[in-house]
């Protein structure tokens, strides 16, 4: 395993043309939130085709479940088809952790499409969710941690009126 390689998931994502939407602290620090994140948090379309594209791109990226029983557990496309555990799946890759999810609260695919912005990270333009998103589904989720990033997304989305 390497370290944290955030634009090599999303290159061979890319290049396997899986339609998602990047979310989380990964989004919010990508928009000028100053909080640091350790893994890159997706959701996607769950349309076959491309329940299979990303299949194919997690193949690529040698992904496994984080199992604390030390299991190598593969994802493959009936998992990911399944709303089994909420959709959400806790992989690791040759390029770092990556949570796939159907879901965030009440936020899917096609919600989020409505709700991003595509911005160029290496040479990649990639379709992040919007801050406004992102704080959304922590408020949502409610657990600590997430409810830790709020204050540095509120003061992105400040520091990004302020500007504008």
């Amino acid at each position: 395993m390497k370290g944290f390689e955030p634009l090599e998931m999303l290159r061979v994502l890319h290049a396997h043309n899986v339609e998602f939407v990047v979310i989380g602290g990964f989004a919010a620090w990508m928009q000028g939130s100053p909080a640091l994140t350790s893994d890159v948090d997706i959701i996607f379309s769950i349309t076959d085709e491309n329940v299979d594209r990303l299949t194919a791109a997690l193949r690529e990226l040698d992904a496994v479940y984080r199992d604390p029983m030390g299991r190598r557990i593969m994802p493959d496309a009936a998992r990911f088809a399944s709303p089994l555990g909420g959709g959400h799946h806790l992989l690791t890759t040759a390029a770092g952790d990556l949570d796939v999810l159907q879901r965030s609260g009440d936020w899917d695919y096609d919600k989020l499409v409505q709700h991003c912005v595509a911005l160029d990270i290496g040479d990649l333009r990639v379709r992040f969710a919007t801050l406004e998103a992102v704080l959304d589904m922590k408020m949502q989720a409610g657990r600590p941690k997430d409810a830790a990033g709020i204050p540095f997304i509120e003061a992105a989305i400040e520091a990004r009126d302020r500007d504008d």
